[in-house]
């Protein structure tokens, strides 16, 4: 089953100590911070963080490429979408033994550094899509089941830098990212979603649908596309607390329940895009808003998404 991660919380383990040293180490960078080394015997080492996602490779022998497969250590380290690993966290969370660092100093903690030491534990809700009046309804959900609850947005201007501007129940944001706060006790969320500010007219190019119908000779179409009446973007809440805060992971159960109850998770079917009969292959799980299903099901040349499992095959479409 193809779908997005379901577990929205997530510790960080403890990292293997490598048993790795190397004579300098240069890189950096974010999304992904990457690093190149050698070894004291002149094997390339490649580290890379992206996606939550460490990994290290070393070379087998001296002169020989680094085969970029995590053979060295793969782990997943850190929340989805995180991808800045500063070089201090690195040798603190690996024990990665450094004879001279090219342009680095390895300094006090930046504020700016996420907490991987397992201390902090991460919860976020990626992969959920959501259209204006749905994500409009969610919020006047969180007004309406949570009385403490505060909603904030943050605004960016110059020279000021960014402030924060209180909401009042029911009214409808103007910027892409808000802070909510849903009571005592729970620790600060952070919700992104770019249709509040940037209207846009939706996804791919015109000529997708047409591209997709000449191939099944027969007219499709699928959500959210350019000319769909239905528009939708997706919706990403965050939020981080110290790992034995029972009460903050208590709120964000709370907010899972929410979310779950307006995105529900849906299952859709791969079809033959030309007969439109269910054929085999893995289904797809996300949490739509209701009207995207709505939208799908009204009629059989309506798609979830298109896909083409590989370059020679024909195109699938979910529904």
């Amino acid at each position: 089953m193809i779908g997005p991660r379901t577990n929205r919380f997530f510790t960080p383990p403890n990292v293997p100590k490598l048993d790795l040293h190397v004579t300098s180490l240069r890189g950096g960078g974010a999304c992904p911070s990457q690093y190149w080394g050698q070894t004291h015997d002149g094997r390339e080492v490649y580290i890379r963080y992206r996606g939550g996602f460490l990994s290290v490779d070393v070379a087998e022998e001296p002169g020989e490429e680094v085969l970029y497969d995590g053979g060295f250590l793969d782990i997943e380290l850190g929340p989805p979408l995180d991808g800045e690993l500063s070089v201090r966290q690195l040798i603190a969370l690996t024990g990665l033994k450094v004879d001279e660092l090219d342009g680095f100093q390895v300094s006090a903690e930046r504020e700016a550094e996420r907490d991987l030491s397992g201390a902090t534990t991460f919860w976020s809700a990626i992969g959920i899509s959501a259209t204006n009046e749905g994500a409009e309804q969610f919020l006047s959900v969180l007004w309406r089941e949570f009385p403490d609850c505060q909603l904030f947005e943050n605004i960016w201007s110059q020279p000021r830098g960014r402030k924060k501007r209180p909401l009042w129940p029911g009214e409808t944001p103007k910027e892409a990212i808000l802070e909510i706060m849903l009571g005592a006790g729970c620790p600060k969320i952070s919700l992104h979603y770019s249709r509040f500010k940037y209207d846009f007219p939706g996804y791919g190019s015109p000529e997708d649908n047409s591209r997709f119908s000449q191939e099944a000779r027969r007219e499709v179409e699928t959500v959210g596309s350019i000319g769909c009446e239905v528009k939708y973007d997706s919706l990403r809440i965050s939020s981080e607390f110290r790992t034995d805060d029972t009460l903050a992971r208590t709120w964000l159960e709370r907010l899972d329940q929410k979310l779950d109850a307006c995105f529900p998770e849906i299952e859709y079917s791969p079809h033959d895009l030309a007969t439109g009969e269910i054929t085999a292959g893995e289904a797809i799980k996300t949490q739509d808003d209701p009207e995207i299903t709505k939208w799908v099901q009204v009629a059989s040349n309506r798609f979830r998404y298109i896909r083409r499992a590989a370059r020679d095959l024909p195109l699938i479409g979910y529904r």
